[in-house]
């Protein structure tokens, strides 16, 4: 079992100071061909760009890379991994590994062991398979993710075709020993504010709460963050990725609770600012790995 202490020191409290962690596309070829090469370069430019963790195996690399017809699960996190190890000790700086985990528990805690056996820090948990399911059901899942690694939850409301998930249930949710944090896309306030309010309330100051940022929209919601929700993709199959300045990637700002429940007032100008530097920083990406990847990434 891989627990929050087993986090490097420094890597931690730059989750908990608050950092960006980009979620990382998946580079393809025109025939869908995986290209560690290009991926091994994306990884290079969010270190680079200063980044404070990548995520992998989320929804822009694609739930696609899960079918058994295509079989990029395994690779593509395995690579990636890899190459984050190699650019920090260049570097001489870590970052959060963060894997994406789906489906039922079966398949959940596959995902979670080979997340883990590979040296990712924790997982991101979508619930999106128990949308039928009760509250207690999807709480016994994310209890068992957990006893293998450290867990982000996902907020997936009903604007973006989730389900509501009351206070009752981020209470409980806070309680789970081995939880890390909680991503929102905080399209409802009043539904992001129960989140907050059971993390508040469950008396743990360990604690960091997640939204979702965009690069083309800044609004702000109670809790001083940013958001938009990702442009869709097809599922069940792989698209292929563009890159240039006016993509679409979603990334995701780390922001401590402590920080959250000290600043209610602090000004949209503020917030922008930091928006804006996480747009310059992901910006830096779109545009050096469009066209021809000029960037020596060997």
């Amino acid at each position: 079992m891989k627990r929050i202490s087993d986090i490097a020191p420094e890597v931690l409290r730059s989750v908990r100071r608050g950092c960006v962690i980009p979620a990382q596309p998946l580079a393809l070829d025109e025939n869908r061909r995986f290209l560690p090469r290009f991926q091994r370069a994306l990884c290079r430019y969010y270190m680079d760009a200063g980044a404070g963790g990548i995520a992998v195996g989320v929804h822009s690399t694609q739930f696609a890379i899960r079918d058994p017809r295509i079989g990029l699960f395994e690779p593509v996190l395995a690579e990636t991994s890899r190459f984050i190890d190699e650019w920090s000790r260049r570097r001489n700086r870590r970052v959060l590994k963060v894997a994406g985990i789906c489906g039922r528990t079966e398949q959940a805690l596959y995902e979670a062991k080979f997340a883990s056996a590979n040296g990712y820090d924790a997982g991101l948990l979508s619930l999106a398979a128990f949308a039928e399911d009760s509250e207690n059901a999807m709480l016994e899942h994310i209890r068992t993710v957990a006893g293998i690694l450290p867990v982000i939850g996902f907020y997936l409301q009903p604007a973006v075709g989730g389900r509501v998930l009351p206070y009752s249930f981020w209470r409980a949710f806070a309680e789970i020993d081995n939880v890390l944090a909680v991503k929102m896309a905080p399209f409802n306030r009043y539904q992001t504010l129960d989140v907050v309010r059971a993390v508040a309330e469950s008396g743990r100051d360990n604690w960091s709460l997640r939204s979702l940022i965009s690069l083309s929209t800044f609004m702000v919601t109670v809790s001083s963050k940013r958001y938009c929700s990702p442009h869709s993709k097809s599922k069940g199959t792989i698209t292929k990725t563009t890159f240039s300045p006016s993509f679409s990637f979603s990334f995701i700002q780390s922001v401590s609770l402590s920080s959250i429940m000290g600043c209610r007032t602090r000004s949209s100008a503020f917030m922008t600012c930091m928006s804006l530097k996480a747009f310059l920083a992901i910006a830096l990406t779109a545009w050096a790995v469009n066209s021809s990847f000029r960037y020596p990434y060997s």
